[in-house]
């Protein structure tokens, strides 16, 4: 997933990560990427815990697809 946050909430983003078993994949604060695999309901905790922390920008459920690092989205 891709977020974009307040410089002071980065923190906060990598300690969840760690917590939840993540990867943190970029760490600019506005496009802090993370890779997290688990059961869906861990996935839907953790996106609704660092929802917290910034502003949810892509989420990609799946290995087979990707997201773009850096502040540029992917567009379909």
């Amino acid at each position: 997933m891709k977020l974009k946050a307040k410089v002071t909430q980065v923190g906060k983003l990598w300690h969840a990560t760690q917590r939840a078993g993540g990867r943190v994949l970029w760490d600019a604060a506005d496009s802090f990427t993370i890779e997290l695999t688990s059961n869906e309901a861990e996935i839907n905790r953790f996106v609704a815990e660092v929802s917290n922390y910034g502003e949810v920008l892509e989420v990609v459920r799946s290995g087979a697809l990707a997201i773009q690092k850096g502040k540029e989205s992917l567009e379909s």
